[in-house]
């Protein structure tokens, strides 16, 4: 009988490490940030490697769940039963094992389940690291079963995987808005950080328009204006960039004496953009402002302040034109002309 109860409270024991290590398991599965196992699995870390490749394909994780937990509870229960045998008469063990059951269940849920999920709750990535050979050796040991189950949970999450994309096209940035929230809480996210974000979230898909000043208000000089003329605009105004225009000659009815920067002036109405300038390169270079002319590229009016930012980042300009026709080319009628540093104060400056 001594044999019989040493090996039932043997079984027993293992049951429970085994319940404890499948509930501890399952808790740092969710509490693990898949973004460190992606580099900890780049820097060639293999435990991290391995958890990687269940986080990829979760219904193998669950799978190895659901097998393991069913073993463990089965060996704690055969461990009560052939404990309560060994001390019974035939025949006369069934209230004992109820009340023994009864009896031992608080040390299952102690030891099995509540201990177990509190740590791998506080530290996921140590105690999930180390579990991840076992959990790969149940698996494939379990394999027979483990990858039938692992088949029908992919099933059913493809039958429901178009209605998940609907909902979350249009909860993604309700749901994105509580992730930052919650990092900042948690004091992952800085105020500075917690504000840009709000900035980015809600600046970004508005339309460039509003941030596009009126072609009449634009700094701008002729083509054919002095380099003391443009710098001299350029200090008194404030700015670092000016636009160079051409006048229509068939349009100009008046104005046609005195510096190029009066009859710019006085041909305001009849002038197009045909580049623009940085201050800075006419104040170290030597030639006129035309020799520094930069080319402005044309963004079509409906894109979004964040569109029209790539757009000057993508062609390297700090200066752009809002056009309702961008396909006409330069005969496009200009809406409004942009500046790099209006946007990028819009989206990241009030931080």
């Amino acid at each position: 009988m001594t044999v019989v109860l040493l090996t039932a409270a043997g079984l027993f024991v293992f049951g429970v490490y085994m319940s404890a290590q499948f509930s501890g398991a399952e808790t740092a599965f969710y509490r693990i940030s898949t973004l460190r196992l992606s580099f900890h699995a780049a820097a060639g870390k293999r435990r991290a490697a391995r958890m990687l490749r269940f986080a990829e394909d979760p219904a193998r994780f669950v799978a190895t769940l659901l097998i393991g937990n069913n073993v463990a509870n089965y060996l704690t229960t055969a461990a009560v039963g052939v404990a309560v045998a060994a001390v019974t008469t035939p025949g006369g063990g069934g209230a004992t094992e109820v009340v023994a059951t009864w009896l031992i269940s608080p040390v299952v849920f102690v030891c099995g389940e509540l201990l177990p999920k509190r740590l791998c709750y506080l530290a996921p990535s140590h105690f999930l690291g180390r579990q991840s050979s076992f959990l790969l050796a149940i698996f494939w040991v379990a394999a027979p079963v483990a990858i039938p189950l692992a088949g029908l949970a992919r099933l059913l999450e493809r039958d429901g995987a178009s209605n998940s994309r609907r909902v979350g096209g249009v909860l993604g940035r309700g749901r994105l808005i509580e992730v930052l929230d919650e990092g900042h809480r948690a004091g992952l996210l800085t105020d500075v950080q917690d504000r840009l974000t709000e900035n980015v979230l809600h600046a970004a898909p508005g339309p460039a328009r509003d941030r596009a000043a009126p072609p009449e208000r634009a700094v701008s000089l002729p083509l054919d204006c002095t380099r003391a003329e443009l710098l001299a605009k350029a200090a008194a105004l404030g700015v670092r960039e000016i636009l160079l225009t051409a006048v229509d000659l068939g349009a100009v009815g008046h104005g046609t004496n005195g510096s190029a920067a009066h009859r710019h002036e006085a041909n305001r109405d009849s002038v197009r953009f045909v580049g623009y300038v940085r201050a800075v390169d006419v104040a170290v270079g030597d030639g006129p402002p035309r020799d520094w002319l930069r080319t402005l590229p044309r963004i079509s009016e409906g894109a979004t302040r964040l569109e029209a930012l790539a757009e000057l980042r993508r062609e390297g300009d700090a200066v752009g034109l809002l056009v309702s026709r961008p396909e006409t080319g330069e005969n496009a009628p200009v809406i409004g002309v942009l500046h790099e540093r209006g946007l990028l104060r819009e989206l990241f400056g009030r931080v």
